[in-house]
């Protein structure tokens, strides 16, 4: 049994040793090639998210990975990684579809976002060229903000656009309400003249001008809810359009 196992690996030793008679080579020749030179550009971000939104402890306080997340995901996208590029030296060459999938392409092998702590991310961009890395950085950085901005800008209108008119709406309401009840007591002098009582004794008689008089107060409450909410998103745009620099420094 020895003796034939010995006689099969001295009969095939060469293809035994074949592996390493190719693996050996091929691994000097790729020490031994040169390595070509990569730059990197390093950008340290101090990001901040409204406490509010984080004030069930389930959810965390964590807006440097969640701000990681959302830059890494954005680069990504097609319309953000060609506007980064079209602000470098790669826009030379984004004439055809080909050089814009190029460009789109080493944007996102370029860029990574890396959250350092809960407020801090730091943002990479790798390339062959110290220039380009500098300026897809810029680029990246510049966009992002504006992406920010212009979301908080849309959201503040849809929510100022969406409480104006239901503001409209209920102020219509209550200027109804308000003629019913002015109608209805004008076809009733009784109740019209001095010193009447209006209290609720005479409302708990008469369910017309008890009804009325509900759908007033209830018509002027909701009018009240709503034009408070209205000065609050206003107030809360103006500060967070103020603000938002401050979110990504």
């Amino acid at each position: 049994m020895k003796e034939r196992a010995a006689e099969i690996l001295y009969k095939h030793k060469l293809l035994i040793l074949l592996p390493v008679l190719i693996i050996l080579p091929l691994s000097l020749a790729l020490a031994l090639r040169p390595r070509p030179e990569q730059w990197q550009t390093f950008a340290v971000v101090w990001v901040e998210q409204p406490r509010p939104l984080y004030q069930d402890d389930r959810l965390g306080y964590t807006p440097g990975p969640n701000t990681a997340q959302l830059l890494n995901d954005l680069v990504h996208t097609r319309t953000f990684a060609l506007d980064v590029a079209r602000q470098t030296r790669l826009a030379a060459k984004m004439d055809s579809p080909e050089g814009q999938d190029w460009a789109m392409r080493r944007v996102w092998r370029a860029v990574r976002a890396l959250p350092t702590s809960n407020t801090f991310v730091t943002v990479t961009v790798t390339t062959d060229n110290p220039e380009l890395s500098y300026e897809i950085a810029q680029a990246v950085l510049t966009g992002f903000q504006t992406q920010l901005r212009a979301r908080l800008e849309a959201q503040n209108r849809l929510a100022l656009e969406y409480y104006t008119g239901a503001l409209r709406q209920a102020e219509q309401n209550l200027n109804k309400s308000r003629a019913d009840l002015a109608a209805y007591l004008a076809a009733r002098p009784d109740l019209a003249r001095p010193g009447a009582d209006l209290g609720p004794f005479l409302t708990a008689r008469d369910t017309t001008l008890a009804r009325l008089t509900e759908q007033v107060n209830h018509d002027q409450e909701l009018y009240n809810s709503l034009l408070r909410r209205y000065e609050e998103v206003q107030a809360t745009g103006r500060a967070g359009l103020e603000g938002q620099q401050l979110s990504f420094t």
